[in-house]
């Protein structure tokens, strides 16, 4: 390439980003955009609510690693403001499958905060849909730069059937120094929630899907939530949440995978176990 041509591209080039609006490499790009298709199909059309003003989505704008991505949405509600959480959808748009999961909670739980880790598959908006007990949807969204997340490699192998499904629970103490009722918990569990989207290193072929596709955690004989998740939520799920203490000193979890195996234990509330 001569000179003088190699410096009239460099400069065509400087003003095409001169021209580009503030910001256009934070924003999700336009063109192909998804959500109204989600919209569709995950919500029937129901109307969305700007959700900003009563939740908040945390996410990395660029994640360090794509398959372990960390997402937390918190309820903000105004004091006073005594609408519950009823459910709560995650969704990362531009995934193969955009459903994280769907997590419904317990009408006694009380919960007004999710964390979980993600894999996301390329540049993405993702969503979080929170459904109120005054029937209404309310929606916040964040971009997320990570890529490659679903076809990642297992960040830990497993050998087959080596401790799949041990389950850990660690209750972290009050979610406030002035409400002693609540509780804020952790709920991990040993799988290798395997994408079908995964080679094998070895025999170069590709793992077949082996998710958590159902997960159900109570408090006693109270249900705290339930979740119906997917390919897009990372290997090892791990859960983090609040939940208001109801007296009872027992937490149990059921987890089923699509292969169809059970998992279950109960912890006594206060002690770690495995």
């Amino acid at each position: 390439m001569k000179p003088d041509r190699r410096h009239m591209l460099k400069a065509i080039g400087q003003v095409g980003l001169l021209a580009l609006p503030s910001g256009a490499f934070a924003d999700a790009p336009v063109a192909n955009d998804p959500w109204p298709g989600l919209v569709t199909g995950i919500f029937h059309d129901r109307k969305l609510e700007d959700g900003a003003h009563i939740m908040a989505l945390n996410a990395p704008v660029r994640a360090e690693n794509a398959a372990i991505v960390p997402v937390s949405v918190r309820l903000r509600l105004p004091p006073g403001d005594q609408r519950l959480l009823q459910k709560l959808w995650l969704v990362v748009d531009q995934n193969p499958s955009p459903l994280v999961g769907t997590f419904t909670i317990g009408h006694k739980s009380g919960m007004t905060a999710l964390a979980t880790r993600v894999r996301v598959d390329a540049y993405s908006n993702v969503h979080a849909v929170a459904k109120l007990s005054d029937g209404r949807l309310y929606m916040v969204k964040r971009f997320v730069k990570a890529a490659g997340g679903c076809s990642a490699p297992m960040i830990e192998a497993m050998a087959p059937g080596q401790q799949i499904g041990q389950m850990r629970f660690r209750e972290v103490g009050s979610f406030t120094a002035a409400s002693p009722d609540r509780a804020e918990g952790i709920l991990m569990i040993r799988h290798p929630n395997n994408s079908g989207m995964q080679m094998d290193q070895v025999s170069l072929l590709y793992i077949p899907t082996d998710v958590i596709e159902r997960l159900d955690v109570w408090q006693g004989d109270d249900l705290i939530m339930s979740m119906d998740g997917g390919i897009s939520i990372a290997q090892n799920p791990h859960f983090r949440f609040n939940y208001i203490r109801n007296g009872t000193k027992l937490i149990r979890a059921l987890a089923r995978d699509t292969k169809g195996m059970v998992y279950e234990h109960d912890w006594t509330i206060g002690k770690s176990s495995t």
